[in-house]
């Protein structure tokens, strides 16, 4: 069985793929993926904020939230209720 090859339609796609591939190596494609290590560490602080969620509170494990207002309470924004 003879298999036959059109010789335009090869030269065109081989030169189709080639400037393509030039195309794309000249544009800048950066890609910030983040580190193994990040998506490790946020993974574990999500898994551990469910389960402490889950868990029921202790006295002994309570710890006070400070909140500490600076500057004049002229320039704050505080949310108004209506």
């Amino acid at each position: 069985v003879a298999v036959e090859i059109n010789a335009l339609a090869a030269v065109l796609a081989l030169a189709f793929l080639t400037s393509l591939y030039l195309v794309a190596r000249k544009r800048a494609m950066s890609a910030a993926y983040g580190d193994a290590r990040r998506g490790f560490v946020y993974q574990q602080m999500r898994s551990m904020l469910h389960s402490l969620a889950a868990m029921p509170a202790h006295p002994k494990n309570w710890r006070p939230t400070i909140i500490v207002f600076s500057g004049s309470h002229r320039s704050r924004n505080y949310c108004k209720l209506a």
